[in-house]
């Protein structure tokens, strides 16, 4: 099947089911599960899918016609230009949350601190340390789950020592 012929027919049956940017949606859990850019979707509509990528384009839209979050399907959300690993122990970082992070950026003193209660994915905490690493950040969260996956995403950026999340 073609990827373009994945896509249409994915966006129907999401159509069909209510979900109010079906075409959008399609084409991001599309170019998840095959490795693709929505650019090179666009791009290379002819790119032929192989059944096992087509299996779990099925999978997943099965799921969000269900009205899971798309970024729970495919395990990630980008905020502040940054990945983020997201599921169902975090809420979905919301682009108006980016705002808050121009702010401290703007607001906090050269090697100033800064406190994020509730950080659940961590996205706010480490976009603020990856755009001002003079920054000391404590990020905290009472569930501990939240707080898993938000140090699984630091783990992958540099921190120094003095640094506490």
């Amino acid at each position: 099947m073609k990827i373009s012929e994945c896509i249409n027919e994915s966006a129907a049956l999401l159509s069909a089911a209510g979900i109010e940017n079906p075409l959008l949606d399609a084409e991001v859990i599309a170019g998840h599960f095959c490795g693709m850019e929505r650019y090179q979707l666009k791009a290379y509509p002819e790119t032929e899918i192989s059944p096992s990528h087509y299996s779990k384009i099925k999978a997943a839209i099965a799921r969000r016609k269900k009205h899971e979050p798309v970024a729970y399907i495919t395990g990630e959300k980008e905020f502040y230009s940054l990945r983020f690993a997201v599921d169902a122990r975090v809420l979905i970082p919301r682009p108006e949350t980016e705002l808050l992070v121009d702010l401290a950026v703007y607001y906090t003193p050269m090697n100033g601190r800064a406190l994020d209660l509730c950080t659940g994915s961590g996205a706010a905490a480490i976009a603020l340390k990856h755009t001002r690493s003079d920054i000391k950040i404590t990020a905290t969260d009472i569930s501990a789950n939240a707080l898993a996956l938000a140090k699984k995403k630091r783990a992958l950026h540099t921190w120094t020592a003095k640094n506490r999340f």
